[in-house]
């Protein structure tokens, strides 16, 4: 399903994915998991933040891999012409101004 921007609902939902695990690991929402990891400090053997951390920056990861390869903003070819079109117009080549 794509949106008026050509955006799939996948790479939106990535977005958000990414943008919870940011909020997810920032100091004001540690000290509410740090007063459960004081009373339950060990989750299958591990200790409890370093879950929370890991869990979160891997769901971050694979969202980004996943925008990433999905999106098309981030399409190489598409970049390059858009590039090529901007030298152009500035009259630049490969850096160089033209004469």
């Amino acid at each position: 399903m794509k949106n008026e921007t050509g955006e799939s609902l996948f790479v939106k939902l990535a977005y958000l994915l990414i943008i919870i695990s940011i909020i997810m690991v920032i100091p004001p929402v540690l000290m509410g998991i740090n007063s459960v990891a004081l009373k339950n400090q060990f989750l299958f053997g591990l200790p409890l933040m370093y879950l929370w951390y890991y869990g979160w920056f891997t769901l971050m990861i694979l969202c980004m891999i996943a925008v990433v390869s999905k999106s098309k903003k981030w399409d190489g070819d598409l970049i390059e012409k858009r590039l090529n079109e901007f030298l152009k117009k500035e009259g630049l080549k490969n850096g160089k101004v033209d004469n």
